[in-house]
């Protein structure tokens, strides 16, 4: 196909800030005119990138980049534990406010905070590579992408969750719509999710255990059921419904109750258990602190059966979040993606099996603490606890000398 004709307006990739502001460190140089026409930039600008072919579940571009393609059904939903702008430097925060043009964010799958500068750079050369194989740059200076520094101090481990997000900009509107439409591209070299700036609500809300429920479509239409019932008589749930809804108590009570559950087998230490994930199939209208309590009241409330247990939402040291692609509502041994067909991104090592990855909610906000006394089936004694391996093993702890 013959690529589409730029007719928007022509934007400058570069950030804008109010007078005073300190952003001179942050902003990318504005691109160098050197005397080019508009139209010359509009016509050699996108051919090798928009011409696309796609065969057995791969695409590739007139550049010769190749990424998995996107699923029929779309891609699997991330719930991310925490906004993108969770444990930023709050300066960085504030000078971003200024920032004009788009704006989007971008995480690499299996990603992780880098504290030093080589890591931090290695972490924005992968992104850039990514972007610049899927739009046209024609000026490297006009691209930034930025990745932020920590607010919290590091852990006692050295291990940094949090921040797992870049932030790009630089880009025109075209550009930067084209990257949110492709949401995941996943590519040898590396898997990045692209996000728009304002993240839309979180809908997962807990994970339950203790049902004693198999996978059946009878099965999750007793525990959506149990969990409406549950709701409805919470005495906390029924003030916030009541008092702080920007709707009717009517109209927010059917929001409340407009839930969906899924089956996930989670591995806690050496045992699988059965669970059952809560979502919300629409945000409902409260504001930002009475939501963040609306969702608290919700994973307090204790689910009770006749002959089928009783359930309970996972606390915030069982609360698993996935290494890979960052969802909370499940561990790296449920991670969809690698299991998408033509998936170019990193796959688990089958002989060690996908568990053992998994990261653990620390509080509200979504910190994780990583594999404290974690789901590692090969946690052992001594100077390590996996065979050939003398105190290590890529991605685990062990008691012992060993560790990551």
């Amino acid at each position: 196909p013959n690529p589409p004709k730029a007719t928007h307006n022509r934007e400058q990739p570069q950030a804008t800030h109010s007078a005073g502001s300190p952003m001179n460190l942050m902003s990318p140089p504005p691109i160098p005119s050197m005397g080019r026409k508009e139209s010359e930039e509009e016509e050699g600008d996108d051919p090798e990138h928009w011409f696309e072919t796609t065969e057995n579940d791969i695409t590739t571009n007139g550049k010769g980049f190749r990424r998995t393609a996107q699923p029929v059904e779309g891609w699997p939903k991330v719930y991310p534990a925490a906004d993108p702008s969770f444990n930023i430097a709050p300066r960085l925060l504030e000078e971003w406010k200024y920032l004009d043009g788009p704006v989007i964010w971008a995480r690499i799958y299996r990603g992780k905070y880098e504290p030093t500068e080589m890591g931090k750079t290695k972490v924005e050369d992968a992104i850039k590579n990514v972007i610049k194989n899927l739009v046209y740059i024609k000026y490297d200076e006009s691209l930034a992408v930025i990745f932020p520094e920590q607010d919290l101090p590091p852990k006692a481990d050295n291990r940094f969750p949090h921040p797992y997000h870049a932030l790009v900009i630089g880009l025109n509107q075209q550009k930067a719509q084209r990257l949110l439409n492709l949401g995941v591209v996943a590519s040898p070299d590396a898997t990045v999710f692209f996000l728009p700036r304002n993240t839309p609500r979180q809908l997962y809300i807990m994970t339950i255990k203790g049902l004693r429920y198999n996978n059946t479509a009878e099965a999750r239409t007793l525990v959506e059921d149990l969990t409406r019932n549950a709701f409805q008589m919470s005495p906390e749930i029924r003030a916030i419904v009541e008092g702080k809804s920007n709707t009717t108590p009517a109209q927010a009570l059917e929001q409340v109750l407009n839930i969906r559950a899924s089956f996930i087998l989670l591995k806690q230490r050496n045992d699988m258990i059965r669970c059952w994930s809560i979502y919300l199939n629409e945000s409902p209208e409260f504001d930002d602190d009475d939501y963040k309590l609306l969702r608290r009241k919700m994973r307090a409330c204790n689910f009770k059966t006749i002959g089928f247990g009783r359930g309970y939402a996972l606390t915030k040291d069982e609360q698993p979040i996935c290494t890979g692609c960052k969802s909370a509502d499940h561990d790296s041994y449920n991670c969809p993606f690698s299991q998408i067909p033509g998936w170019l991104g990193y796959k688990p090592d089958s002989r060690h099996g996908r568990a053992g990855e998994t990261d653990f909610v620390d509080d509200e906000n979504g910190t994780p603490r990583h594999n404290k006394q974690g789901p590692n089936v090969f946690r052992g004694r001594g100077r390590g606890g996996y065979p050939g391996y003398r105190g290590r093993y890529a991605g685990f702890f062990h008691r012992g000398r060993g560790r990551v």
